[in-house]
């Protein structure tokens, strides 16, 4: 019996082991680099980045909804803190911001705006408390790469003009 454990059931364990720490730890890390590449292409980190309405045709994302208007920043926070800042319209807007391991640290949406803008401040892991300006909310990431996800609806038209709108108010910049 000791044979079979040592032999056969032993290296099987420390292979499911192996595979089982790449699939919870890296494989998220990769995928979150190899999405902050691709937006990083247009225009570099800390930067916009409104991508066209999803169709069969152009998906700059996976499994995008046609019924969506995409927005994303890559963050870098290496040199220091991000500013963000984005004044909602009147319909569904959400802001979504996930670190280097696609961990989501922080959400937010137009109701809990109530109708104000929202304006953040994203920390990396190596900023000393950085000086918070007034009505901003302190994010920090555990990672000093990131991505901000904001969508907007466009269901309609109508929709799709009043959050485009919105989303172009979006600014993402070094503090």
């Amino acid at each position: 019996m000791m044979r079979f454990f040592t032999r056969i059931l032993l290296p099987i364990l420390l292979i499911a082991a192996v595979v089982h720490a790449a699939a919870v730890w890296a494989v998220p890390r990769l995928v979150m680099h190899k999405v902050i590449q691709a937006i990083d292409q247009h225009g570099g980190p800390n930067t916009v980045y409104h991508a066209p309405q999803a169709t069969a045709a152009a998906r700059t994302i996976p499994l995008p909804s046609p019924d969506l208007l995409y927005s994303t920043c890559a963050l870098d926070l290496s040199a220091g803190p991000v500013e963000v800042s984005v004044t909602p319209g009147p319909d569904y807007l959400s802001l979504a911001v996930f670190d280097a391991a696609t961990d989501n640290s922080f959400v937010t949406n137009d109701e809990n705006a109530h109708g104000q803008p929202i304006h953040l401040l994203i920390a990396g892991p190596a900023t000393p408390a950085p000086s918070i300006p007034q009505g901003a909310t302190l994010v920090r990431l555990d990672t000093a790469r990131g991505l901000l996800l904001l969508r907007g609806l466009a269901a309609t038209p109508e929709l799709r003009a009043r959050n485009d709108a919105a989303r172009h108010s979006l600014v993402c910049r070094r503090q």
